[in-house]
């Protein structure tokens, strides 16, 4: 997924540069994305996504379920439409990497807040994940070598 994400910003950030603003770009993405998705879910999950729902609706109720997907649904959109806006102003590389912090943030923030226990596994990733970050900073401080003609 991490691949796909990378070539959507690229060839977003492409499309943006030429004629479209971020909002009209995401707007785009969005909508090729449930006209793609939108069919394909309902032939692989069909008869489990209602069982899902009906389910979700018996244990809390029609209003709570409901007004949850209402707000998962349009969180998500203004996250989506912030990472656009953001990638609008930064090129994709610092998108990226931006992205990498987010998710190192989140890490954290589960380890402190919800006493998420993290695996060895998932602490060498973020080491790694903060390396990389911070060898990504300290490359964008130096001067551009000239370019030999």
């Amino acid at each position: 997924s991490n691949l796909t994400f990378g070539f959507r910003a690229v060839w977003s950030k492409m499309a943006m540069s030429k004629t479209l603003s971020s909002t009209a770009v995401y707007a785009y993405t969005t909508l090729v994305s449930v006209v793609i998705c939108t069919p394909l879910a309902l032939i692989m999950e069909g008869g489990a996504l209602k069982a899902g729902a009906e389910a979700a609706i018996a244990k809390v109720g029609a209003q709570q379920f409901w007004g949850d997907l209402f707000m998962v649904g349009l969180l998500y959109h203004l996250y989506n439409q912030f990472a656009f806006n953001t990638l609008q102003r930064v090129s994709p590389v610092s998108h990226g990497v931006c992205n990498v912090v987010k998710r190192i943030a989140i890490i954290f923030s589960s380890v402190l807040f919800f006493n998420q226990v993290m695996t060895t596994q998932a602490m060498v990733g973020t080491c790694i994940a903060i390396a990389g970050t911070y060898l990504y900073t300290e490359a964008s401080k130096k001067p551009a070598a000239p370019k030999a003609a």
